[in-house]
């Protein structure tokens, strides 16, 4: 089977890395690391600890990357280009990202959301098990997960993009169910049986927007 048979994307909004990290990241080895493109010299990044978004090979045909919470959405387009090499030739592209449930839009005649939910966008050709409600309109998603599900798109990759709308930055009970719940329904077993989360789902001073397969 080939080495780029599956692949995932990450961007902590509710803090998702640390979640990650406790759950199967040290499963895997670091394959490449992408630099953060910007306009600052090394030392300006060095001060500032940014962290290079990193590929790491999961299993015989499982790649997992978690992109830098320090990208931003006018890095979309470039991020897109760097990582396409190892799109190409996926079964499937599986992105999830976060986002403020302000951010999402309902209708007066809908009841208000609860705290924490997901919802899901697809390729034309996506044919797996979709495990979220459709996003509605005219919900939007942007930045790079809307830049990766696009080139899939153009390129006939399958892909499905979850987006987790919550109330909380950082990751709680709540939010851990939701996670545990989509990875274990994944058609591929990442989860370990009993993870350890302390000092993973800390917070931080550090929020960002926005995890793909």
């Amino acid at each position: 089977m080939s080495l780029i048979a599956k692949m995932m994307y990450i961007q902590n909004l509710i803090k998702i890395t640390g979640f990650i990290e406790a759950c199967f990241v040290d499963k895997g080895v670091p394959i490449v690391e992408i630099k953060e493109t910007g306009t600052e010299d090394n030392e300006q990044l060095r001060r500032r600890k940014i962290k290079s978004s990193v590929i790491y090979h999961l299993a015989s045909d499982i790649l997992l990357c978690i992109c830098s919470p320090h990208l931003d959405i006018a890095q979309s387009f470039d991020f897109t280009e760097k990582i396409s090499p190892w799109m190409k030739n996926a079964e499937q592209v599986i992105i999830l990202t976060c986002s403020h449930i302000s951010g999402y839009h309902i209708t007066r005649y809908q009841n208000d959301p609860p705290d924490i939910f997901m919802k899901a966008l697809r390729t034309n050709n996506f044919i797996y098990p979709v495990l979220s409600d459709r996003l509605e309109q005219p919900n939007t998603v942007k930045g790079i997960p809307a830049a990766v599900l696009t080139w899939c798109q153009t390129f006939k990759i399958p892909a499905v993009l979850y987006i987790c709308y919550a109330r909380n930055y950082e990751v709680d009970s709540d939010s851990v169910k939701l996670f545990v719940h989509l990875f274990s329904k994944l058609p591929f077993k990442l989860l370990k049986e009993k993870p350890n989360f302390t000092n993973k789902l800390c917070g931080g001073s550090e929020i960002s927007s926005t995890l793909y397969l």
